[in-house]
C-alpha cells in the first residue's frame, strides 16, 4: 500500500511540474509583484530567504512540497494583508527587545514560519541539499504566475500533527506533511 502512495505522489508530483495550468489573472509573476527594478543582488537576498524557509519548513517533503511551500510565501507577497518582499513575509514576526542589548528580536513562537522563532538553531545542517532547495526557489519565483501552484492560492498552512482554531480559512489541499488554507 505505501508502495502505491509513494507512486502516486511522485506521479502527482512530476505531471504537476511538467504541465502547469496557468493561474488566475490576478496573480503576477515575481518581478511584477516586487517590482520592476529589482537588483541582482536584492533578487539573490529574496531567493536566499526564500531557500532558507523552504529549507527549515519542508526539507523533508517531496519537492512539490517544497513548492508548496514557496508558493504560501509568493501568495503572501503578493497580498495586500502581508509584507512585499519574500525575505520581509519570511522574517515577519512580533518583535521583543532581547533582555541584555535590547536589540529587537524575534518573541518564541510569535513568528509566521515557526523555525524563525523556536528556539532552535537556524543554522544550515545539509548545504547539498540547501543548494537543491535553492533552486526550487528560483524556479519557482520566476514562474510564478505563470506556472501552477499547487496550495492553489493558499497563504497559510500547518503540519498535519497539529490543529490550529482556524475557522476564517477555507482548507484548500494537503500535500505531504502540511495542510494548507487560503481567507475565505
Amino acid at each position: 500500500m505505501r508502495l502505491i502512495v509513494a507512486c502516486f505522489a511522485i506521479f502527482c508530483a512530476i505531471y504537476l511540474i511538467l504541465e502547469p495550468k496557468a493561474q488566475p489573472e490576478t496573480l503576477a509573476s515575481f518581478e511584477e509583484v516586487l517590482s520592476a527594478s529589482l537588483s541582482e543582488a536584492n533578487y539573490i537576498q529574496q531567493v536566499e530567504c526564500m531557500a532558507t524557509n523552504i529549507y527549515h519548513e519542508a526539507r523533508q517533503e517531496s519537492v512539490l512540497g517544497q513548492r508548496a511551500v514557496a508558493f504560501v510565501v509568493l501568495n503572501r507577497v503578493a497580498s495586500a494583508d502581508f509584507p512585499s518582499t519574500v525575505c520581509d513575509v519570511v522574517y515577519q514576526s512580533e518583535m521583543v527587545p532581547h533582555w541584555k542589548t535590547k536589540k529587537p528580536i524575534p518573541k518564541r513562537n510569535r513568528c509566521q514560519f515557526s523555525w524563525y522563532c523556536d528556539g532552535k538553531s537556524d543554522k544550515i545542517a545539509n548545504m547539498p541539499l540547501y543548494f537543491q532547495i535553492e533552486e526550487i526557489a528560483k524556479d519557482v519565483m520566476k514562474g510564478y504566475g505563470e506556472i501552477y501552484d499547487p496550495t492553489l492560492g493558499s497563504t497559510y498552512y500547518h503540519a498535519n500533527y497539529v490543529s490550529p482554531n482556524w475557522r476564517h480559512l477555507k482548507r484548500m489541499v494537503r500535500i505531504d506533511q502540511h495542510i494548507f488554507y487560503k481567507e475565505k
